[in-house]
């Protein structure tokens, strides 16, 4: 009976880290440059992970790395330095999300979360774009086309107005004379 404890016991262990699963979602994060940013990534089901390794990278150049239960920042690639932050207190419920702060445009591409403990690791990746906010480019456009429309309001009422000024000073007096053209020394001349 015992071998039969033991063996439920092991299946459990080793089905457990199967099952684990580290999950960066959404898959793409957008931000402006000099602003912060926390690139979310959980391990799923929400475990405790701090005596596990856990480290992020950027192309090829390590962000941020955390193992033996700390930060360490001689791992970390210099453009990253002072930047990032790991909060430890969340690490107790499985959350390994990344603050990056004055994000520049160099910062933009793929990030890669690892989660390594002994004998088994897990990553996953996420997407940062780095550029103006979507929202920025539309207020920007409606801007133009604002611009563009009161343009040509302003163009087409200022050909009216010129129009019925010079019609004006063509038409007949209100007295009701008329309009008369004679030739005067070989020059055409308006008379009323």
């Amino acid at each position: 009976m015992r071998i039969f404890f033991v063996l439920v016991w092991i299946f459990y262990v080793v089905k457990a880290k199967d099952d684990v699963k580290l999950i960066c979602s959404p898959p793409t994060v957008q931000t402006k440059p000099g602003q912060g940013v926390v690139l979310p990534c959980a391990v799923e089901p929400p475990s405790d992970v701090t005596d596990q390794t856990v480290e992020w990278s950027h192309d090829k150049d390590v962000a941020h790395l955390y193992r033996s239960k700390g930060d360490d920042p001689d791992s970390q690639h210099q453009k990253f330095r002072g930047r990032t932050v790991l909060n430890h207190q969340n690490l107790k419920d499985g959350n390994i999300s990344l603050g990056l702060n004055n994000v520049t445009m160099e910062d933009e591409g793929n990030y890669s979360c690892c989660l390594r403990k002994q004998d088994w690791f897990r990553c996953s990746t996420i997407t940062l774009i780095v550029g103006p906010d979507p929202g920025d480019i539309a207020g920007i456009i409606a801007g133009v086309i604002t611009f563009v429309v009161g343009a040509v309001v302003v163009f087409v009422f200022g050909i009216l107005i010129c129009r019925l000024l010079i019609c004006e000073s063509l038409l007949p007096p209100a007295g009701g004379g008329s309009l008369l053209l004679q030739r005067v020394d070989g020059k055409s001349e308006l008379q009323s």
